[in-house]
């Protein structure tokens, strides 16, 4: 369209130009073109136009940044690095046309800058027993809420349109944390957010500021100089299994990383983290093998090194607390390519669990447990018991009862308890706070719409507005948070109801209902958290709608 209308407007000025050439007593003729040279003068003539508007590039409205939209900003850009950076990622996806290009580059640079300010490095792995525990959550959190430093830079990076070379200076100004995690450690750094935007970037090109690296395959070599430990072998493999190689620099990669996989020394709990419970690191160096097409020779070496890893990992100590399976770890590596790995002649020896059998026990972690619900397990007990009834009576067409209301006694008995949780355990602050939170949700996600309900709002915003963990462990902090303000909002469609299950795996999950403009107005009352303040604003100014 843009084409074809430029197009008119150069031909119906070439036509002005003409008639005001023929009303000057000028002979189209006397110009001497012929009708070829006619021709080749109109198309360099209608070429230079387009060209002139392609420089110039699309005409765009300037977002129409209203005082609403202003204030909302301001209060965004005086926030804590997570938060910062949760709202403007929410906001660029849910109303981007509300804010300049600017201010838009302006807030993802100053995430960017900022992003060594939060909490933790990196997502984590819980690489320990299938207990819920307030670590093993503290790693959901990061998953649910990827507000670590590698995921908030890889995701402004993502979404800015500064050029590469910006983009480049950025992201190498703040190199991969080389934390080393033992026996002692429940949580391990899961490096996969940090190597993908590395390959986000490669795929923009390498800027001028390289000299010594003139190829992604430069590069790629130097990285993979830097891995230290099994949870950066995995982020590199991973990440490189989505980036299509030179097919004439792939072997110098190739050769870097097996000659770097062959002397890593990884701990017990470093190799479990990394290998979780689906068995990503072997599986990831199962896909680099069958994605990049590599040599007999090459995959060859590449397994024995792979090998050399698991046994420098596994053979020496055990933690006492979780350890991976020997027979199964293996078996999973005796399956990565049978042609290879095998009985002589075979290049690669098969592995035994004798090979990885530890030598050796090296301690455990200290677990902190989440398990506030079973001190109450009398209460709780009784208000699932209701919630079931609740959710019988609404599923049935020929009921018209309201639903059942709790014994207001049990909702004593809990709000005393999250209130005496603090006062009596010797547990970690973050432990206390997720002893007190698991009640507080558990009950919000079972309980009707009524007195008891707006009682357990009332409990939480006041147990969240200015908690100490707003600050320490702002992914756990905000869980709650986000799940209030989820419930707050409008439905996408008319109706709704206090609690729905979820058909997947039959829990109950809170949905808007008929106290979510009671918990928008509770959340409003509390303005001297400005974290509060600020995600209260934001809805308020947008207003999206809650879909499910």
């Amino acid at each position: 369209m843009i084409v074809r209308r430029w197009t008119r407007t150069a031909v119906t000025r070439l036509s002005e130009v003409c008639s005001r050439l023929k009303s000057s007593s000028l002979e189209f003729a006397s110009l001497r073109f012929g009708p070829r040279q006619f021709i080749a003068s109109l198309l360099v003539f209608l070429l230079g136009v387009l060209a002139s508007r392609s420089q110039q590039g699309p005409r765009t409205s300037p977002a129409q940044e209203t005082p609403q939209i202003l204030d909302l900003l301001d209060r965004i850009e005086s926030l804590p690095i997570e938060y910062r950076a949760d709202l403007t990622f929410t906001l660029l996806k849910e109303a981007p046309q509300r804010i300049s290009r600017d201010r838009r580059n302006r807030l993802l640079n100053s995430i960017i800058a900022d992003s060594y300010t939060a909490k933790y490095p990196l997502p984590m792995v819980y690489a320990n027993s299938k207990r819920r525990t307030v670590d093993s959550q503290r790693a959901l959190d990061l998953v649910w809420l990827p507000l670590d430093r590698a995921s908030i830079e890889g995701t402004a990076l993502a979404l800015s349109l500064d050029p590469p070379s910006e983009l480049w200076a950025a992201f190498d100004s703040a190199p991969i944390p080389s934390e080393r995690t033992d026996c002692s450690e429940n949580l391990t750094p899961d490096t996969r957010p940090y190597y993908r935007a590395m390959v986000r970037l490669l795929r923009k090109g390498l800027p001028g500021a390289y000299p010594n690296q003139r190829s992604a395959e430069d590069y790629l070599v130097e990285a993979v100089q830097r891995i230290q430990s099994p949870a950066q072998l995995l982020g590199f493999v991973d990440a490189v299994n989505t980036y299509e190689l030179d097919t004439n620099r792939q072997s110098d990669v190739i050769r870097a990383l097996t000659s770097r996989i062959g002397i890593l020394a990884p701990s017990d709990r470093e190799i479990s983290g990394a290998e979780g419970s689906n068995n990503d690191l072997t599986a990831a160096v199962e896909l680099f093998l069958s994605k990049k097409r590599l040599s007999k020779q090459a995959a060859a070496a590449l397994l024995q090194a792979y090998r050399r890893f698991l046994i420098n990992g596994l053979h020496q100590e055990a933690c006492d607390d979780f350890t991976l399976d020997r027979a199964a770890e293996a078996s999973h590596f005796n399956t990565l390519d049978t042609s290879l790995i095998g009985e002589s002649p075979k290049p690669v020896g098969l592995l035994t669990e004798l090979d990885l059998q530890a030598t050796g026990r090296a301690g455990s972690a200290k677990v902190e447990l989440i398990e506030s619900d079973v001190l109450l397990r009398a209460q709780t007990h009784r208000l699932f018991q209701l919630f079931e009834s609740n959710q019988e009576s609404r599923y049935d067409p020929l009921s018209d009862q309201p639903p059942l209301q709790p014994d207001s006694s049990d909702i004593s008995d809990i709000l005393n308890a999250v209130k005496e949780i603090p006062q009596t355990t010797d547990q970690s602050e973050l432990s206390r706070y997720e002893n007190s939170q698991a009640l507080l949700m558990t009950v919000l996600k079972i309980l009707p719409s009524g007195p008891s309900f707006q009682d357990v709002v009332d409990a939480e915003v006041a147990f969240l507005n200015l908690n100490p963990i707003e600050e320490s462990s702002p992914p756990a902090w905000l869980r709650a948070l986000k799940d209030l303000v989820l419930i707050s909002r409008r439905f996408a469609m008319e109706g709704g109801v206090a609690v729905r299950v979820d058909e997947q795996n039959g829990k109950p999950r809170v949905m808007p209902g008929l106290d979510a403009a009671f918990i928008r107005s509770t959340l409003r009352r509390y303005q001297s958290d400005p974290i509060i303040a600020a995600y209260i604003a934001y809805e308020d100014t947008i207003d999206p709608v809650y879909e499910f």
